[in-house]
């Protein structure tokens, strides 16, 4: 049985502050195969606090370097896709195929990122409708927003 006791937040294990554990069943056999510790709010807002203090440092390094990173976190995913599968089919009774399967996407669908890393355009120039150059930014999905502004219109 899996028994995670402890919340991994800012690079480190800790007791969660609710008393409250996620029961998981095998959903065949309704035999518990495991036990999580669940997240109170003050957990969830250290973890949140966590990472808004990381995101800069993170931001900062060469896509590359971030690449490198998330190609051996890949690595290592796939070290425990047998075991994956096997939780999967425990906890969702889906066809071992189908589980087989969804634990292989895993690293399969964060090498494919990883390798649309160095290619993506962060900016980019285009003409507009009146001919005039408009500049694009695109921002990496969960960008902090920093500041709202409205248009006076």
């Amino acid at each position: 049985m899996t028994e995670m006791t402890e919340l991994f937040i800012e690079g480190r294990w800790q007791a969660s502050g609710s008393p409250d554990v996620l029961v998981i069943l095998n959903l065949a056999t309704e035999e518990v195969i495991g036990r999580a510790a669940v997240a109170g709010p003050a957990d969830v807002d250290a973890a949140v606090a966590a990472a808004r203090r990381a995101f800069p440092a993170w931001s900062a390094r060469p896509v590359s370097e971030r690449a490198e990173h998330m190609s051996r976190f890949a690595d290592e995913i796939d070290k425990f896709g047998p075991q994956l599968a096997e939780l999967l089919l425990a906890e969702t009774g889906f066809p071992r195929a189908f589980c087989t399967f969804q634990a292989g996407q895993l690293s399969s669908l964060l090498r494919h990122n990883v390798s649309l890393a160095g290619s993506i355009a962060f900016v980019e120039y285009r003409s507009g409708a009146s001919g005039a150059q408009v500049e694009i930014r695109h921002r990496p999905t969960g960008w902090p927003r920093r500041e709202r502004r409205s248009l006076a219109i």
